[in-house]
């Protein structure tokens, strides 16, 4: 958490298996550094997010998740145009 260019991209797992202490982060330390990801073709995108929604995270915390941490690395790193 000290290093400030450190960002978290979770894919390839839905939510449910993530470790307790993850998931206990996520909403707390980690909530403006987590990146969304789904591994599509291996999940969908409908999978995923209702997967997220099941663990319980308030609804600010699934929107910094789903695109507004990644809008905001992506404005960071100098990308230009919508996303």
């Amino acid at each position: 958490m000290h290093k400030r260019s450190i960002w978290y991209e979770l894919h390839g797992w839905s939510p449910k298996y993530y470790t307790a202490d993850l998931k206990h982060e996520i909403p707390r330390r980690l909530k403006d550094r987590i990146l969304f990801g789904a591994d599509y073709p291996l999940f969908a995108y409908e999978r995923l997010v209702k997967d997220w929604r099941a663990e319980g995270y308030a609804p600010e915390i699934l929107d910094k998740v789903f695109h507004a941490n990644a809008e905001r690395f992506l404005a960071e790193v100098g990308c230009k145009g919508p996303i």
